[in-house]
């Protein structure tokens, strides 16, 4: 699979947060509907198949709840360990819509991880978009930065992983 990486403009960034003043009461609105002290959740373990021995931070899951990307911090396998022993690098896990569980993570190879310290902020809704730490330009890592990953091909980019 090929995929285009291009970088993603902090300006661009800010404006498509912004939210328009006729929205306002909605969000107001809105904040009634957020998690307050008194609400009762539930926490469970998502099981032994993503959580290790080393650290799973920052986790991000898709749109339909079945695809769940997370670092893994200073794992054998991380791209940049030789270098950095607490390199964090992406993986993911799938959620078998059957059963509830969640597959063995596995260790997303590739560009995502071409730095020390990668992270997946946001997949879109029909998976065929990531926005990711770092910012690239021609598929060449540069340095600090957010930038788009998308699937070059008209795919899905969940089957591929």
């Amino acid at each position: 699979m090929r995929w285009q990486i291009t970088l993603f403009i902090t300006i661009f960034i800010l404006k498509s947060y912004a939210q328009p003043k006729s929205d306002t009461l909605k969000l107001i609105e809105q904040a009634d509907h957020v998690i307050k002290e008194s609400t009762v959740i539930k926490i469970e373990n998502i099981g032994e198949a993503v959580n290790t021995e080393y650290p799973e931070l920052r986790p991000t899951i898709s749109a339909d709840g079945n695809l769940l990307f997370f670092i893994r911090q200073g794992h054998p396998s991380n791209m940049q360990i030789e270098t950095v022993h607490t390199a964090q690098d992406v993986w993911y896990s799938k959620k078998d819509t059957a059963t509830g569980l969640w597959s063995n993570a596995k260790h997303l190879n590739g560009l995502v991880n071409a730095s020390h310290f990668n992270a997946v902020f946001w997949i879109s809704p029909d998976l065929n978009k990531m926005l990711i730490k770092g910012a690239y330009l021609d598929g060449q890592y540069l340095g600090f930065g957010i930038s788009m990953v998308k699937c070059a091909y008209k795919t899905v980019f969940y089957l591929f992983i």
